[in-house]
């Protein structure tokens, strides 16, 4: 419910107060269990992080290629969606990052170290070229996971209700784009199939 509450309003006006009434509970059967706005904020976060990988483990396979590269950025985007309240307060606002440095961090580097094993699974299996040089493997998770998230948020900012997903569907399509010069002729065949369907 708190998670519905923060999508709607947004975290700067979310009060628990609004959870209780929606809940038919008092404030305090909330804050007994989160005493602060911000424990309920930790809390949804990681129940995000928590169906993330399980994401992850269910469509990131030993086959990977740039089908399901696309399908694993394409339900990051619509987790991103269902929590959008959180995800855009821990990932569009500076101060917060300060703050929850540690945790953003350890966020990161667990990507970081997903997606390298992604470039690795792909060069394994024909869908694109190794990237041997860590300085280039950075840059380009680097620029992957910088634009997805400027992308969901200009979705977020500049489209809705119908065409939300289709304009989702471009944009993580997108994401891509930064492997596109070190895919193989299957690789490159593979992305073609992946625009071709995309309005």
């Amino acid at each position: 419910m708190a998670n519905e509450v923060i999508n709607r309003t947004g975290i700067v006006d979310f009060r628990i107060e609004t959870v209780a009434r929606a809940l038919n509970l008092s404030p305090g059967n909330i804050t007994y269990h989160f005493p602060k706005k911000e424990d309920i904020i930790a809390a949804i976060w990681e129940q995000y992080e928590t169906a993330m990988r399980a994401t992850l483990s269910e469509i990131i396979t030993p086959f990977l290629d740039i089908k399901q590269l696309y399908l694993y950025f394409r339900v990051v985007a619509s987790k991103a969606i269902a929590y959008v309240g959180v995800t855009a307060y821990y990932f569009g606002d500076i101060g917060v990052l300060r703050r929850e440095h540690d945790t953003f961090a350890r966020w990161m580097e667990s990507n970081r170290a997903w997606m390298y094993d992604c470039y690795d699974r792909l060069a394994e299996n024909g869908c694109l070229r190794p990237i041997g040089d860590p300085r280039l493997r950075e840059l380009i998770f680097a620029s992957q996971t910088t634009l997805l998230r400027w992308w969901i948020n200009a979705v977020f900012a500049s489209e809705g209700g119908e065409h939300l997903e289709e304009a989702m569907n471009r944009y993580v399509s997108l994401s891509l784009m930064q492997l596109l010069p070190y895919l193989t002729d299957e690789g490159r065949r593979q992305f073609r199939n992946i625009a071709n369907q995309i309005k």
